[in-house]
């Protein structure tokens, strides 16, 4: 094997090795996740409750036989010798087919378990939105704890150097005891925030392990080079979107249509049936009048004929099942119209918080860049003497302040587009994997890195 292969399969192993990405956690979650698997369970169990109302259309043919050892005892008082026992088997079989011919109850039934299918098929595509959202807002508050604990320790690497400089400077009389305490006191205090940080990080990652359903040790880092996905569409074409495509909208629809027949269903309790029955059947020494008879007497019947069935009183039970499927009907569309209200407020807020994140990450970005020449310029002047170490500590501080402010709007960002998507039930696999790249797990710009390496010196 060549020295080159050699290195680039090391150099492949180590990508394999970097970390968990995106694209790979939400694939396991998709397997792996509890509640989506749980939908569709629930899906397969409606789907079978549709077929069980389908078969009650259906002909239903049984099919009953007896076997019976009998012993009759005969007494006639006024004949001399009139008590007399009789014992003797008898037998009998039968085949009964009964076709419901009109049964409006049956039919609403069908109807209403196919809509509670529809609903379940709504209440997957529901999950798996939910679900993506979850893994990418998960991911991205992982990352951002990194961040976090990186900013940390460089501003107390940035601390430490101050407080050795400090007291350096007062050492040879060019510094007071105030710097060393200003720079102790804000050295104590990040190790704290260090601390926090840390907890924050196994606190996001144990977040995101329970989606998958294992421990995350390592994620890849963001990819700052990735350009921000702009947003073209207008806020009425997503509320549109939003109102025709949501799944959870979806599901309460067709949990309405399944309200309504259930209500047609217990009016039904009203109205009559009407039923087609044939049978064939047989019997042998069913009675005691045959048992002198040469031979067993056997008996074959065939029948065919119709059942009509009118309910008259049922004790009021039809009645308050009706106005209690009424009841429902309304819960079912006040549910709907809520639902429907709330979505509207939400596209508004996500919408907004989209359009105006690129331009508050470019103005975020400014404000790094400014904190950034401050520090170099308070730098300068500890050194011509118009300075105190104070100042540069405070313009560090800004500084850390104003990276952390780029990093979490970066994110900021990339969360509330995926959840308007998730409304809109635009999350597929081709968009997870879009964002995937923007995350550091496919670098079309060929750098990755923390979103720690786009804020500036």
């Amino acid at each position: 094997m060549s020295k080159w292969l050699c290195i680039a399969l090391l150099l492949g192993c180590a990508q394999a090795y970097a970390g968990d990405d995106l694209l790979s956690i939400y694939r396991e979650a998709l397997l792996n996740n509890a509640a989506y698997q749980a939908a569709r369970s629930g899906l397969d169990a409606d789907r079978q409750d549709e077929d069980i109302a389908y078969a009650q259309l259906l002909p239903n043919l049984s099919f009953s036989a007896s076997g019976n050892h009998n012993q009759t005892d005969r007494s006639l008082p006024q004949v001399q010798g009139g008590n007399q026992s009789f014992s003797y088997h008898s037998s009998s079989n039968s085949l009964i087919l009964r076709q419901p011919l009109y049964r409006p109850q049956l039919l609403s039934r069908l109807r209403q378990t196919q809509a509670l299918a529809l609903a379940s098929e709504a209440n997957i595509a529901k999950t798996n939105q939910e679900l993506a959202v979850n893994v990418v807002t998960s991911y991205c508050d992982a990352l951002f704890a990194t961040d976090q604990l990186r900013l940390m320790q460089a501003q107390r690497a940035a601390l430490t150097a101050q407080l050795s400089a400090a007291k350096k400077s007062f050492e040879a009389g060019r510094g007071t005891l105030t710097d060393i305490d200003d720079a102790q006191s804000r050295l104590d205090l990040v190790l704290v925030q260090e601390i926090d940080a840390t907890n924050r990080i196994a606190d996001t990652r144990r977040a995101l392990g329970a989606l998958v359903g294992r421990e995350i040790t390592s994620l890849l880092a963001f990819n700052p080079a990735s350009p921000d996905i702009p947003e073209t569409r207008s806020l009425e074409d997503w509320m549109v979107e939003v109102q025709k495509h949501n799944p959870e909208l979806e599901s309460l629809r067709n949990q309405q249509n399944a309200a309504e027949q259930e209500l047609l269903k217990a009016k039904g309790g009203h109205w009559p049936t009407l039923d087609l029955i044939a049978s064939k059947g047989s019997s042998a020494n069913d009675s005691t009048v045959t048992l002198n008879s040469a031979g067993d007497t056997k008996y074959q019947t065939t029948s065919i004929g119709l059942q009509f069935n009118l309910p008259l009183y049922s004790g009021g039970t039809v009645n308050a099942a009706v106005r209690q499927a009424a009841a429902r009907q309304q819960q079912a569309s006040y549910r709907y119209e809520e639902l429907r209200r709330n979505l509207a407020v939400e596209v508004q807020k996500l919408y907004y918080m989209v359009q105006q994140g690129v331009t508050r990450r470019r103005a975020l970005e400014l404000a790094q860049a400014s904190s950034a020449r401050l520090v170099y310029s308070t730098g300068k002047g500890i050194q011509a003497g118009t300075r105190s170490a104070i100042d540069l500590v405070l313009a560090e501080q800004q500084l850390t302040t104003a990276r952390k402010d780029v990093a979490e709007c970066r994110y900021t960002h990339l969360v509330s587009r995926i959840r308007l998507l998730g409304l809109a039930g635009a999350i597929d696999i081709a968009e997870i994997e879009r964002v995937n790249g923007l995350l550091g797990g496919s670098d079309p710009s060929g750098t990755k890195g923390s979103a720690l390496a786009s804020m500036g010196e």
